[in-house]
């Protein structure tokens, strides 16, 4: 199991550092808010400045864009969580995506990690999601679900609206039955997940066009009302190792 490996095990050549997240096998992710420079956004960015391109540092060149017009731009926001930044959605009308997302369509396995607050869990509420339910975060009253490859799976983690969380999401199609294709962590620890009559696939939808950062596409989960300070995505399934050393670097970053 995930937990069972130690927590102060960390990746890089310095033990408890990260040196880049990039430089861990199929990153194709990795956004960062916590400063406004150039190399997070397509503009030097002052505290509430719109937000147009989060850009992607994992060299991939996936920069997530606006979603619509000048009104609909989410904020980013100074000082905010352990002295960095985010970026704040509105929980209405407020996103970013990608698109083409041709890396993430027939994926046999991926892991994301995101760093986000809730200000508001009243209704539904999608954190991250292509348009065809793939790599999706949802708050759905209740609880969070976690939903891909044709399969949905409900925590029973209630969620705050006070603290930051990592949002941790492992898909391996390779594995049988659903706990072991599809496994979600919360605050580096493991979270049951109840499918209900849904069966996790064995792959993500080939005909995804679009990952979008706080909604999804139909808005059948809701805006997203809170901040967001980091998502970073690989294209397998991570080590045991290496998720405890990613979700560690962000809780020591993030101050989570």
């Amino acid at each position: 199991m995930y937990g069972t490996t130690s927590a102060h095990y960390m990746l890089g050549r310095i033990p408890g550092v990260i040196s880049n997240i990039a430089s861990i096998p199929n990153n194709v992710v990795w956004y960062d808010a916590s400063n406004g420079s150039t190399t997070n956004f397509n503009v030097t960015l002052s505290d509430n400045d719109d937000v147009s391109q989060w850009k992607d540092k994992s060299g991939t060149g996936h920069n997530a864009n606006k979603s619509g017009n000048a009104s609909v731009k989410p904020n980013w926001r100074s000082n905010i969580q352990n002295g960095y930044g985010i970026i704040r959605f509105n929980g209405s009308s407020e996103s970013l995506n990608i698109n083409p997302i041709t890396f993430m369509q027939s994926q046999s396995a991926f892991t994301m990690f995101v760093v986000a607050k809730a200000t508001s869990l009243s209704g539904n509420r999608a954190l991250v999601g292509t348009n065809t339910s793939g790599y999706r975060i949802y708050f759905n009253g209740t609880n969070y679900q976690i939903a891909t490859a044709s399969g949905t799976g409900t925590s029973s983690v209630a969620g705050d609206t006070t603290n930051f969380h990592i949002f941790t999401v492992i898909f391996d199609g390779t594995a049988t039955g659903n706990a072991n294709r599809l496994k979600f962590r919360y605050d580096e620890q493991d979270q049951s997940l109840n499918f209900g009559a849904t069966t996790v696939g064995t792959a993500t939808n080939a005909s995804a066009t679009h990952f979008y950062i706080g909604v999804d596409d139909t808005n059948s989960a809701g805006y997203w009302q809170g901040d967001i300070g980091s998502i970073i995505v690989y294209t397998r399934a991570l080590t045991s190792n290496e998720i405890v050393g990613v979700e560690s670097y962000l809780s020591n970053f993030w101050g989570i």
